[in-house]
């Protein structure tokens, strides 16, 4: 019995190994994680159409946002990174800073560029009434390989709901985690 552990204890410790070396292999690796305000007072870019009504709180991130009635999906607002180009799939987790109870919007979108076709891939959907104060992961979006193989990506943007004229949509700060 005794010389049947010894010969199973290494092979079971062994398999063990390899799968961990494997889960491992297959883990995504985060390279690089911008958080971007609201404003471009951190050295990044934003921009926007709407989101006319800048107000301060204490509880905001850098204690400033924007909000946007939700009345007409052309309200946008636009997070850019600096670019970031791979030769396989990157993957973006995005997370928003909602901390204030004017942000109302049950169904702010957020999209990830993929700069292969210049679309936005939808990254998520939060109902910003509902989301509880501070950071929301809305959620992990990949790119797809321009005709050159290359995968790019450069920003991340919000989209206010629509047809609900009473509902605000807040636009404060987001993370954005690139990985592969």
């Amino acid at each position: 019995m005794k010389r049947a552990i010894k010969v199973i204890l290494p092979v079971l410790l062994l398999i063990a190994l390899m799968l961990g070396t494997i889960l491992t292999a297959n883990a995504l690796t985060v390279v690089q994680t911008h958080i971007i305000d609201n404003d471009d007072a951190q050295g990044y870019t934003v921009e926007r159409r709407g989101f006319d009504t800048w107000f301060q709180a204490s509880n905001l991130y850098y204690q400033d946002a924007r909000r946007q009635l939700c009345d007409s999906e052309s309200n946008v607002y636009r997070y850019m990174f600096p670019a970031y180009t791979r030769n396989t799939a990157i993957y973006g987790k995005t997370s928003a800073y909602l901390y204030d109870v004017s942000f109302t919007d049950p169904e702010a979108c957020y999209y990830l560029n993929n700069y292969a076709d210049g679309a936005y891939l939808t990254t998520g959907y939060i109902n910003q009434d509902l989301a509880a104060p501070g950071w929301n992961v809305i959620g992990t979006r990949s790119t797809t390989a321009a005709g050159n193989g290359l995968h790019r990506t450069q920003s991340i943007m919000l989209v206010a709901g629509k047809n609900h004229p009473t509902k605000y949509c807040g636009a404060d700060a987001i993370k954005i985690e690139l990985s592969y």
